[in-house]
């Protein structure tokens, strides 16, 4: 496994981090907002628990050189950048839209860096 992250460009290294832990922090919030909202419910949960899991397939599926990883990982960080920039223009508490617009720079460069040319040449197996 230890030889598997090695070979792995740094820039996926970064791709994968970013994107699940993104997605942590992002379920970190939702449990704050839960907390300190009196009007959030547990229903609240769903986006950033979504968000963690699907982080989390993405970079299993960067570790493991997936064939479709790279659209999927490019789908999910533009949709995950969306709704981040969505958070922080509509009206809630103050934390969750600074979090969400870290979380939405963090999408956007991780967006970045899954474009590289050494990430794409990585996950397409030019770099045997």
């Amino acid at each position: 496994m230890r030889e598997r992250i090695a070979r792995m460009p740094v820039e996926l290294r970064v791709v994968a981090l970013v994107v699940f832990g993104a997605g942590l922090v992002f379920l970190a919030l939702g449990a704050i907002l839960l907390a300190v909202d009196p009007h959030a419910t547990p229903a609240s949960l769903q986006p950033p628990a979504t968000a963690a899991l699907l982080g989390f397939a993405v970079a299993v599926g960067l570790l493991f050189r997936m064939r479709l990883v790279w659209g999927i990982t490019v789908v999910i960080v533009v949709v995950f950048a969306l709704l981040h920039l969505v958070i922080v223009f509509s009206q809630g508490q103050w934390f969750a839209r600074l979090g969400s617009g870290v979380l939405a720079a963090g999408y956007i460069y991780a967006g970045v860096l899954v474009n590289t040319g050494p990430a794409r040449d990585y996950l397409r197996g030019l770099d045997a």
